[in-house]
């Protein structure tokens, strides 16, 4: 499939923002590579719709400036807005007659590249057979009837994906009902988040996994930014040894932890709420295994919305919806499976609740491949239920499973229901 590299795409951008061309409203911001021109066709079309036609190039950099008033660090600020006078300058590198044989084809082969990552997805889940997959990529092919087509190349890439993803390394976690449904347990590449009120045991969530995966050989990295370090180390210690920490001694605790030990480890790292972002995240952790020979299996964030984003808008659900999108390709890049929690809406709190309780951004559905829902029992304190409220790989279960949460802090799996 061709490709359209980013400095083709920087032309394409360029021709549409000197000529003030209405052909921009066909762009949606996926179909560009750099998050700057994602920015500004955005705010283009934010403009557009609202006062019904194309700003001038000074309104644009106001318009710009405005989303970027609020908490944006300057070098940020200033490298969109370069980006953009750097835009304008060149609108007049691509010819009109390069541009309109071009851009029918950008439109289309970039429709295609974003579906075909969605129909391999759904190929996988179920969800849609070859021959709907060959209807759909007909449409936006615009391809006529009596044309024969091949589309060899793109079974061939789904079976493809089948196969890498039968493989895929897999971590289990400490519910076995969870793991079944699963397949084993969340994969390399995945982004898993579990929504719950607050108070509920959300990081107590992530330390069961942290202790499960210890078990279980694995490299763990439990990245914190509420509770300090010491105190994650005191929950983790607490479920591991299913006792509360201060009713044994030093010599008794060595003894279990030396009974305990399977070549796994837990970091525990302790950042400032909103003090990094996930690039920044990601420089720590090749810094484990550049410098400490660290190869982190598992990443635990506690939690998403306390990331900080790479820069600041006006708007709070794209801030928080960056940094979803962000974790996940750091996942992928990472080829490890990464679980976060976040908090639901309070409108939601003590009952049952789906999708609709998520918070801040629906970003948070889009680019999470597995999401939980955690709520407590309306008698018994220590009983919460889980249910599976999006799962991308397999199919979602009808089922819920009850947890018993004891006074340790381990979360034991007590029934299905």
């Amino acid at each position: 499939m061709y490709k359209f590299n980013v400095e083709i795409q920087k032309k394409i951008l360029s021709y549409l923002i000197f000529n003030k061309a209405k052909e921009i409203l066909l762009i949606e911001p996926e179909y560009f590579d750099e998050i700057e021109a994602r920015e500004i066709i955005n705010t283009i079309n934010h403009y557009y719709k609202n006062y019904y036609k194309f700003p001038e190039p000074e309104v644009i950099e106001l318009e710009l400036g405005k989303i970027f008033d609020e908490n944006i660090l300057p070098e940020h600020k200033k490298k969109i807005i370069n980006y953009y006078k750097e835009l304008l300058k060149n609108g007049n590198v691509l010819k009109k007659e390069d541009f309109e044989n071009i851009f029918p084809v950008f439109l289309r082969y970039q429709k295609l590249r974003k579906l075909s990552l969605k129909i391999n997805t759904d190929l996988i889940d179920g969800k849609v057979n070859i021959d709907e997959y060959i209807e759909a990529l007909k449409k936006i092919k615009r391809i006529e009837e009596n044309k024969e087509i091949k589309f060899e190349n793109f079974i061939i890439y789904t079976k493809d994906i089948d196969i890498e993803y039968q493989s895929i390394k897999k971590i289990p976690t400490h519910l076995p009902t969870l793991n079944f449904w699963l397949e084993g347990g969340l994969g390399a590449g995945e982004l898993g988040l579990l929504m719950a009120q607050t108070g509920l045991g959300k990081s107590y969530f992530l330390v069961n996994l942290a202790v499960a995966s210890f078990k279980f050989k694995n490299v763990v990295l439990y990245i914190s930014f509420e509770l300090s370090a010491q105190l994650v180390k005191k929950r983790i210690d607490e479920v591991l040894f299913n006792v509360n920490i201060f009713d044994i001694n030093k010599k008794e605790y060595l003894k279990k932890l030396n009974e305990m030990k399977t070549g796994g480890e837990i970091i525990i790292k302790y950042f400032p709420s909103e003090s990094i972002t996930v690039d920044e995240l990601e420089e720590f952790i090749i810094s484990l295994k550049e410098e400490l020979n660290y190869n982190i299996d598992l990443l635990l964030v506690d939690y998403l919305d306390l990331l900080k984003p790479r820069y600041r808008t006006e708007y709070d659900w794209l801030d928080i919806g960056s940094v979803c999108k962000s974790l996940r390709a750091l996942a992928q890049k990472l080829n490890i499976p990464v679980w976060t929690v976040s908090q639901i809406s309070k409108s939601f709190y003590d009952r049952e609740f789906g999708l609709e309780a998520v918070k801040r951004s629906t970003e948070k559905i889009q680019d999470s491949d597995l999401i939980l829902g955690m709520f407590p029992d309306e008698k018994q304190e220590n009983k919460l239920y889980l249910k599976v409220l999006k799962i991308r790989r397999t199919k979602k279960p009808n089922k819920t499973i009850e947890i018993i949460f004891d006074k340790s802090g381990l979360m034991k799996e007590n029934n299905i229901i």
